[in-house]
């Protein structure tokens, strides 16, 4: 199996390799800062073009974009340089973030928010590459540190920021206040990284394998969420898409199982820690989807707080993330008799928070409940990370894992995005009704949690 990454360069200059530790956290910072940002703003600037009843839409097709393209970061980097890839990436970001604040029509911000949705599915790796690139592995968790803490900052205030700018001074400055760091970012990539030419003569780029997963991802997810709401279940416009997803989607796998270059590595999921492991990760993820979007949606539109209000829901997950990580890490290392339980506990948390937003959606405390539930699913989070990843890799050899990495990747996007295209269904059969839909939203993702527990108790043992 082909490695996805080159290995570390080992600049000799010390000098350069800081600034591109630099770059890398100023890259994720303002990836982190952008998308959470425009998330919050969502609802504000679709209902602002009059044309709220396409939120679901919108969401799941930006999501879908992330899932097809978080495959590609990787290969393009071996296929033309990964130098060339992440500075198109960025500049892609940039000038969605751009289109997204000045666009005079619905259409126009589309464009820009799909933009900004492709370049950023393509850099998501990008920042750890890059400090790979420039750390041994005796240093490397030195650097692994500074990018947790700068992902984690984002995650923190990213929502908050996004709300407060949004109901200060409108949207428009929502997704380019924090330019500068991606100014920042792409001048010191432009002069301290080198142009490492990365493409083989014996590796081809699977454009096939990409077309099809294009063709079976995107209008399975928006033919769901348009049935019943812009077009008629049984209009043969819907019915095309669902079923010509469909149809794709499983020659894509069987594409991808011939291949000699794949985008998705389909061989590994015969490791049964991989598989099992990946499927677990769709069940478990579905909670992303309310945690990161509609719960903003439901605060917003539903209990009609503002986005200010509904930007600092995620923030006791994020703390809890970052106060216990270290903590948790550590006693797991030397627990490992209890690493299935307390990956089952991880499910049992996110389904018990799930059943709580449900039973308390109508309450006047509703606001309360959110934020006891969003640190449950904190911890939640931190216990299948720690537990789910090596258990996943325990049957990989090492050339297999950066491989293993990007479908892990795939896997959690695709369960954000799996869960997005239901939750439109639901939002669809209740006239786009999220009071009455968040109750329903958040006992199917119960379910899943459920179903979790249940995949966890009959395959991996202790």
């Amino acid at each position: 199996m082909e490695i996805l990454y080159q290995p570390t360069l080992n600049f000799p200059d010390a000098r350069k390799n800081r600034y591109i530790m630099y770059a890398a956290v100023a890259l994720r910072l303002y990836m982190n800062l952008g998308s959470l940002g425009l998330i919050v703003s969502l609802p504000i600037i679709i209902k602002g073009f009059g044309s709220m009843h396409l939120y679901p839409v919108i969401s799941v097709s930006y999501t879908a974009i992330l899932a097809i393209t978080s495959l590609l970061g990787g290969r393009l980097g071996i296929f033309i340089g990964r130098k060339i890839t992440i500075i198109t990436a960025l500049s892609g970001i940039m000038c969605g973030s751009i289109a997204c604040a000045f666009a005079p029509s619905l259409a126009f911000f589309l464009l820009g928010y799909m933009l900004f949705g492709l370049s950023y599915g393509v850099s998501l790796s990008m920042p750890i590459a890059l400090l790979c690139d420039v750390s041994t592995l005796v240093d490397r968790p030195k650097y692994m540190g500074i990018y947790t803490a700068a992902n984690n900052i984002g995650m923190l205030v990213g929502p908050f920021l996004g709300g407060f700018i949004t109901d200060s001074f409108g949207f428009t400055y929502t997704p380019i206040y924090s330019l500068p760091l991606a100014i920042i970012a792409l001048v010191l990539l432009t002069k301290f990284y080198p142009r490492h030419n990365q493409t083989k003569h014996n590796v081809t780029f699977d454009f096939k394998g990409l077309i099809l997963l294009a063709l079976g991802i995107a209008p399975l997810v928006i033919g769901l969420n348009l049935g019943g709401n812009v077009l008629p279940w049984s209009s043969p416009g819907i019915i095309a898409m669902i079923a010509g997803g469909a149809l794709f989607s499983v020659l894509f796998v069987i594409f991808e199982r011939k291949t000699s270059h794949p985008l998705l590595a389909v061989n590994l999921f015969k490791v049964k820690s991989f598989s099992v492991a990946n499927l677990m990760l769709l069940l478990i993820v579905p909670y992303f989807a309310i945690s990161n979007s509609y719960v903003i949606l439901f605060v917003q539109d539903g209990l009609h707080r503002s986005a200010t209000i509904s930007g600092t829901m995620a923030m006791p997950k994020t703390l809890l993330v970052l106060l216990m990580a270290v903590l948790l890490g550590r006693w797991i290392t030397r627990s490992t008799q209890y690493r299935k339980r307390l990956m089952m506990l991880s499910g049992l948390l996110v389904a018990v928070a799930e059943i709580v937003l449900s039973l308390t959606a109508g309450m006047s405390s509703a606001i309360a409940f959110i934020y006891i539930c969003m640190a449950l699913f904190g911890i939640a989070e931190l216990l299948y990370f720690m537990t789910l990843q090596p258990y996943m890799q325990s049957e990989l050899s090492d050339q297999d894992v950066h491989a293993a990495m990007s479908i892990q990747s795939f896997s959690t996007v695709m369960g954000i995005c799996i869960m997005s295209a239901v939750f439109g269904v639901v939002l669809n059969a209740n006239s786009g009704n999220i009071f009455v839909s968040f109750p329903k939203m958040s006992m199917i993702t119960a379910a899943c949690s459920i179903a979790f527990i249940a995949v966890g108790s009959i395959f991996i043992k202790e």
